[in-house]
């Protein structure tokens, strides 16, 4: 295993050591590389737009046309495939949450012939949904019937273990954690005490806080018998419960933490170090006004930072570009190791309108001065 400079953001690490050849104890032989070097494509909230979703599966090259969910031919290798994760809320707002959600779900089933994986997280508008909280959702679309199969459906796949709250993805012995929202500080102690009781400041791996998450959303929903699922009560509160960021009284948990505490957080050098975080939740600025007292000042405003965003030396990255407000955006690690965001603004408040999507490269943006 590769040991890292914590001096060295790990995004530029991983572009590094893509580049590097690691050599046998003789020193003088490449070793093979056993890293999974497959493109990653993730995808922020999905809010029922399932024609947004057609558009950007089809951009990533994961589907063969924007107007149907069939997969593309990869190629015969591995590499050839991809991993293709959505980061949760696919439910609520637009006009066909049940069409998102089946067209992933179909996707996942198939991902194996096409040497390619899918992921599918929850997020906090699909617990309400499984909770029976459904304030948010579509009045013409979301009827009695699709509200019933998709919450009958969400339980299955929990239970099967095919729709998860985290996944760990690792490049070159770096880890990626994807979480809907993210891991603040302070939840990250959280976990520490939960976990490591009789210790202090045990480092947490991505892979533990991902199993921990995942056994605890299983245990929560996965055996779900009558709607709504649980009483909330009964929940592990922590998990699912909003800081004061979004309007809670919690610590704020990974589907409710605003990106703006990430962002903090890698600004002030209290974020883990250990992992890159990529999550949702956060629409982007040019389509969710901030506030000065909460979210970042008024000259990180608009579309300026971007419908992709960054926190400094890319510890973080959010995914939400609104999606069903009509911005179109999604992240790629690419097989050179490097974060590459794709972005179509539409109808933003500047009226900024592009027919083809722009890239901009993270990894060159957050490594220019290293």
């Amino acid at each position: 295993m590769y040991v890292y400079s914590t001096d060295v953001p790990l995004a530029c690490e991983l572009a590094s050591r893509h580049q590097q050849c690691r050599v046998d104890e003789t020193g003088r032989q490449c070793l093979p590389d056993l890293s999974d070097n497959r493109r990653l494509v993730a995808i922020g909230d999905i809010h029922g737009s399932y024609a947004g979703l057609l558009e950007l599966l089809y951009q990533a090259k994961v589907t063969s046309s924007p107007e149907s969910c069939s997969w593309r031919e990869q190629g015969p290798n591995k590499e050839d495939g991809l991993v293709l994760v959505q980061v949760g809320d696919l439910v609520d707002r637009g006009p066909d949450a049940w069409g998102a959600f089946d067209c992933l779900r179909t996707l996942q089933k198939e991902a194996e012939q096409y040497n390619s994986k899918v992921v599918r997280l929850v997020g906090n508008h699909d617990i309400w949904w499984l909770n029976g909280q459904f304030r948010d959702r579509n009045a013409s679309a979301d009827t009695l019937p699709v509200l019933r199969q998709t919450v009958t459906t969400m339980i299955q796949d929990i239970h099967a273990g095919t729709l998860v709250m985290a996944y760990t993805h690792t490049r070159h012995d770096i880890p990626l954690l994807f979480v809907h929202a993210g891991i603040r500080p302070t939840f990250y102690k959280y976990l520490q005490k939960t976990l490591h009781p009789d210790k202090a400041n045990v480092v947490l791996s991505p892979a533990e806080i991902t199993a921990y998450a995942n056994a605890q959303l299983q245990q929560d929903f996965g055996t779900c018998t009558a709607l709504p699922c649980q009483d909330k009560k009964s929940l592990a509160k922590e998990l699912y419960e909003a800081g004061p960021d979004r309007g809670g009284s919690g610590i704020g948990g990974p589907l409710w933490t605003d990106f703006s505490m990430l962002e903090e957080a890698a600004t002030q050098n209290k974020e883990p170090k250990h992992f890159i975080q990529v999550v949702g939740h956060t629409m982007a600025f040019c389509y969710s006004p901030r506030q000065i007292n909460v979210h970042p000042p008024s000259h990180i405003a608009e579309c300026s930072a971007g419908l992709v965003r960054a926190s400094h030396h890319l510890q973080s990255v959010c995914v939400d570009g609104g999606l069903y407000l009509g911005a179109r955006a999604y992240l790629e690690l690419n097989q050179d190791a490097h974060f590459i965001a794709h972005e179509r603004y539409v109808g933003d408040k500047k009226k900024v309108e592009y027919e083809t999507y722009q890239q901009r490269d993270l990894t060159s943006v957050a490594c220019k001065s290293m």
